[in-house]
């Protein structure tokens, strides 16, 4: 047997081990813990997201896990957007990076999802036209000035400058509340 045959069967029992325990990584000195880059690809985690460290059942477990705070608070943020989009007649979509999260008014998540993702700047303030519909996004941002996603109003009719005004107010209510 030569020596590459023997590094050969090495990497393969080293890929077995790998998918049965996971990766192996160890914390620096200054308590760091590299979350490994197929990892945070599969589950959205950039450099700006929330890690949620939760310890777990098992004994020596921790469970970690990307930290949506729009989520956290689901119920107060369907309760504004529903009353942003009767005051203004218009649909209502909070999303964040990983897509749609809230939807409310005469629009269906499926049709806000293809509106929206025609949409490629969906973070940042702005006025758009897709298929007739109307659209004014304003970003939900926090007091530090971090994004945690968007307030998009989605209307048959142009959006003038009053409903554009509520809904980014309504925009760092969210934000506001949302992150204390």
């Amino acid at each position: 047997m030569e020596i590459k045959d023997i590094y050969k069967m090495v990497n393969e029992v080293n890929e077995q081990n790998k998918s049965e325990i996971g990766d192996v990584r160890r914390i620096d000195a200054l308590g760091r813990l590299v979350i490994p880059k197929k990892l945070r690809i599969e589950e959205g985690i950039n450099e700006y997201s929330n890690i949620e460290f939760l310890p777990s059942e098992c004994s020596g477990a921790i469970i970690i896990k990307k930290y949506d705070p729009l989520v956290q608070n689901e119920d107060f943020i369907k309760s504004v957007i529903k009353t942003l989009a009767d005051a203004i007649e218009s649909s209502v979509v909070i999303s964040s990076d990983g897509g749609i999260l809230f939807a409310s008014g005469k629009i269906a998540d499926a049709e806000a999802e293809q509106i929206l993702s025609e949409k490629r700047d969906a973070m940042k303030e702005s006025f758009a036209e897709s298929d007739g519909a109307h659209l004014y996004t304003v970003p939900l941002l926090t007091a530090k000035r971090d994004c945690l996603g968007a307030l998009t109003i989605i209307s048959k009719v142009k959006i003038d400058k009053e409903r554009a005004l509520t809904a980014a107010v309504t925009a760092q209510i969210i934000a506001d509340d949302t992150w204390d």
